[in-house]
């Protein structure tokens, strides 16, 4: 779903759009300091998301694949 200029730090762009199966989302990075805000733009749902993937560690890549793993299960949950 995302390609990165620097796959070793994989940070998805503030304000990046998807469109996924006909689903407008925007993500904001830097959300309390470590998490991505993913939203539906349809009706204003949001989700939280942490950027790390986890609290431990600094593995953006997990992040940035948590985001894809939140839009992909809200499609199908619809």
């Amino acid at each position: 779903m995302f390609t990165f200029e620097n796959p070793q730090t994989p940070i998805i762009e503030n304000n990046t759009v998807v469109n996924y199966n006909g689903k407008i989302f925007r993500i904001e990075n830097n959300v309390l300091e470590y998490f991505y805000r993913v939203q539906d733009e349809a009706n204003g749902e949001w989700k939280l998301v942490r950027m790390t993937g986890n609290s431990a560690s600094f593995d953006w890549a997990a992040g940035a694949s948590l985001v894809e793993d939140t839009i992909k299960n809200w499609i199908n949950r619809e």
